[in-house]
């Protein structure tokens, strides 16, 4: 509680108290207790106005700002090519989205993604994506406005794991598995492809993970 609330709280209480209040039935009885007694009530008093003071302290913070208590260490990282430590993975499981994710059993099953298909020969995933999902408003964007996610932003983040200048932890995922010439292409707006050195059965899994989020290019380097 703030000092001023404490102290109008403790000057009302105490000082005025008894001559506010022996009007009511109820508390007639006050002017007759004892000082201690008077004491205890008084307290107990100001102890129900005290989730008032909190809730206007508690208002001025803006709505639009998310704290988070880390228990202990740092948070090293909110980007999700670096997302290597617990903390860095659950922030950035809670701000960004994959194209798969799993159930409370374990099962994978589409986020951004709507569905996707695998080749015959396993080389070559063609996923299709959801065309409902926005990223949220930012001046970097046009007019401040979030624009659509297209598969092109699925494109630059996977591209943006596997480029030595980022140095991602989770390149990993990619390396000596993805085709060497153009392994990420788009078909259309929502449809993009993914080829394969060779049949690689757990790829969707894997990019359940957060470094495979999807970010947006005019937000990354800002």
């Amino acid at each position: 509680m703030c000092e001023m609330c404490f102290a109008l709280i403790t000057f009302h209480t105490f000082a005025t108290l008894n001559t506010l209040i022996t009007g009511f039935p109820f508390f007639r009885t006050f002017g007759q207790m004892t000082a201690p007694y008077k004491t205890v009530f008084s307290l107990m008093l100001a102890a129900l106005l005290l989730p008032a003071c909190k809730t206007s302290e508690t208002q001025r913070f803006k709505k639009d700002i998310f704290r988070l208590n880390l228990s202990s260490g740092t948070l090293e990282s909110t980007d999700p090519a670096y997302a290597k430590d617990l903390y860095s993975m659950w922030v950035v499981h809670m701000v960004y989205n994959t194209l798969f994710e799993t159930d409370e059993q374990l099962r994978l099953k589409p986020s951004l993604a709507r569905d996707w298909e695998v080749s015959e020969d396993g080389l070559v995933y063609t996923i299709r994506l959801r065309t409902d999902v926005y990223f949220h408003d930012n001046p970097l964007f046009k007019n401040g406005r979030g624009r659509k996610m297209t598969a092109a932003d699925v494109v630059y983040s996977f591209n943006r794991i596997i480029d030595p200048s980022t140095a991602s932890s989770g390149a990993w995922i990619f390396n000596d598995r993805i085709a060497e010439k153009d392994p990420f292409t788009t078909v259309d707006d929502s449809t993009l492809q993914i080829r394969l050195r060779a049949p690689f059965r757990l790829l969707a899994e894997k990019q359940s993970m957060p470094f495979c989020s999807v970010v947006p290019h005019e937000c990354v380097w800002h």
